[in-house]
């Protein structure tokens, strides 16, 4: 399942609000790798989104989204 059907599932069990940003402990992580997975698929532009809406986050996904970049490339490496 990808991250943010993951997502989508656990915003409706109710105990988070997303458009408030509010979340439990797992949806924030939950939310933290979607964001990430975006920021990796989409590059600069994604991260500049990232940048406007969530700047507080900024650091954190940019992290994450380097390491999901890092095992694509090993996972490609090893494929070839």
């Amino acid at each position: 399942m990808s991250t943010h059907l993951a997502l989508i599932d656990h915003l409706q069990i109710g105990c988070c609000d997303g458009r408030s940003g509010r979340y439990c402990a797992i949806g924030r992580e939950m939310w933290l790798a979607d964001k990430a997975a975006n920021v990796a698929e989409y590059g600069r532009e994604g991260m500049a989104m990232i940048r406007e809406n969530h700047p507080e986050w900024a650091d954190e996904i940019k992290h994450r989204a380097l390491i999901l970049i890092e095992q694509q490339s090993n996972n490609a490496r090893r494929a070839a």
